[in-house]
């Protein structure tokens, strides 16, 4: 199903048919022009890109120093890349990606508590979305990594 609907707030909201649904709301179309080079109300541009994220194999590595919270980041990430633009995903979907592992499932809340993710409901299910700290966060601390292994910068090809 792909289609767009209006929340709870008369805000409109475009489903995406992967993950099994995935989600861009207001706020993720602005971070989305953000990431596009643009300053949106007040905020400034963020140096991140999701086809940067993809072909780099230490996308992660250092990024939040638990090996937990970047592979639930990671994960949801990635759904996003298949898109070129941050989308949220249904929160249970993401705990079922997870499975059994109590580790992994236990960052997704711990996340939304950091303000790395943030939690909507939209038509009654709880959605998790990226936020600009976090991909800030990524570009801050993927930037020190590179500086201190003496690593080329992907954006530089």
């Amino acid at each position: 199903m792909r289609g767009v609907v209006a929340d709870g707030r008369s805000i409109l909201v475009e489903i995406h048919p992967h993950f099994s649904k995935t989600f861009t709301d207001e706020e993720a179309r602005e971070l989305d022009q953000r990431l596009r080079g643009r300053a949106v109300n007040g905020k400034e541009p963020i140096p991140f890109s999701f086809k940067n994220f993809l072909q780099d194999p230490d996308r992660m590595v250092f990024t939040l120093r638990s090996f937990e919270r970047e592979k639930v980041v990671e994960t949801v990430l990635m759904v996003g890349a298949m898109r070129s633009r941050p989308v949220g995903v249904l929160k249970v979907e993401l705990y079922q990606y997870f499975g059994t592992d109590i580790s992994l499932s236990a960052e997704i809340q711990n996340l939304i508590d950091d303000g790395y993710f943030r939690e909507e409901t939209i038509i009654d299910a709880l959605v998790i979305f990226p936020t600009d700290e976090l991909l800030g966060q990524i570009v801050r601390r993927r930037k020190e990594y590179r500086e201190m292994y003496g690593l080329k910068d992907p954006a530089a090809n």
